[in-house]
């Protein structure tokens, strides 16, 4: 590979290095490293008739805005056909979506809070008077939010219909049974979930009670939202915001994102022995690396 080539048919982005680490040990098994890589960059070439190259690159840090800028970069610089977000997720439903689950979003919603109004404001008093309004805090006070949406392609959904998912073999240390507070079960086989969506916040949810009130309100927004992250939502507004300038961009995008824990017990996954986020991103990889495998057979992807 030429050193001086930025241009990529496949790019894999994530939010930490110890997830490019488990990324790069699942994709060192699927793909050959090419020479000439940055260091902080690790090229692949994938098998293919041409010559099809994939790079894996971090972003800044967490959340939907380090995920906006890092990707409009990647497509700016290096004009991927397809780009992959890897990572993991909380489980927003913990009796549908199990750690170690792999989830692949068809939309990405987030909450913009926009306004914090008190008591005797119009706003306030519209707001309070509403049966299912739950946003207010510190007395009299209150939130006021918009939920926004942003799908991911079609064109890029289809892709993960190449792959064959009763044949991914996904880790898990079945047969033990896991405590959420007073409720206990058994830890199933991991599943891929496609027909989903996904609720990006800019924060760590760990409230079973804010848990709760988002699945609730999610329930009147959109239909089957079961995982939450930090970096949806800004991951497919980037590649959105590209195609529409003038120089529209024709990269694709999706996410995967392995379940590493149920938000609002956040600290009792991470209490326990098994290293659920190692799994989780380990499994994201390999649902990602058979991806860029399907499309590889096509030789140049037309997705």
């Amino acid at each position: 590979m030429d050193a001086k080539l930025d241009k990529y048919e496949f790019c894999v982005l994530c939010a930490k290095l110890e997830e490019m680490r488990a990324i790069t040990s699942v994709f060192d098994e699927c793909f050959d490293q090419a020479p000439g890589h940055r260091r902080t960059d690790v090229v692949y070439k994938v098998p293919s008739e041409d010559d099809l190259f994939l790079k894996v690159a971090m972003c800044p840090g967490m959340g939907d805005m380090n995920a906006a800028v890092r990707t409009t970069q990647i497509i700016t610089l290096s004009q991927p056909t397809f780009i992959i977000f890897v990572g993991t997720a909380a489980s927003l439903r913990p009796k549908h979506l199990q750690v170690g689950d792999v989830v692949v979003p068809n939309n990405a919603i987030n909450r913009i809070y926009e306004k914090v109004t008190e008591e005797g404001r119009s706003d306030y008093d519209r707001l309070s008077g509403r049966k299912d309004f739950r946003e207010q805090f510190f007395g009299a006070n209150a939130l006021i939010a918009n939920s926004q949406t942003m799908p991911c392609s079609p064109d890029a959904l289809g892709a993960l219909s190449r792959v064959q998912a009763d044949r991914l073999v996904l880790d898990s240390p079945l047969g033990k049974t896991f405590q959420l507070g007073s409720e206990e079960f058994e830890i199933r086989e991991p599943k891929l979930h496609d027909d989903v969506s996904i609720f990006s916040c800019g924060m760590v949810i760990d409230s079973v009670s804010y848990r709760d009130f988002i699945a609730d309100l999610m329930d009147i927004v959109m239909r089957k939202v079961h995982a939450i992250d930090m970096e949806s939502f800004g991951f497919f507004k980037s590649i959105d915001a590209v195609q529409r300038t003038p120089v529209g961009a024709a990269s694709q995008g999706l996410m995967i994102r392995g379940i590493s824990d149920y938000a609002g017990r956040k600290d009792e996954t991470e209490a326990r022995p098994d290293d659920w986020r190692g799994i989780a991103v380990k499994n994201a990889a390999i649902v990602a690396a058979q991806v860029i495998l399907e499309l590889a057979k096509l030789s140049k992807p037309s997705i």
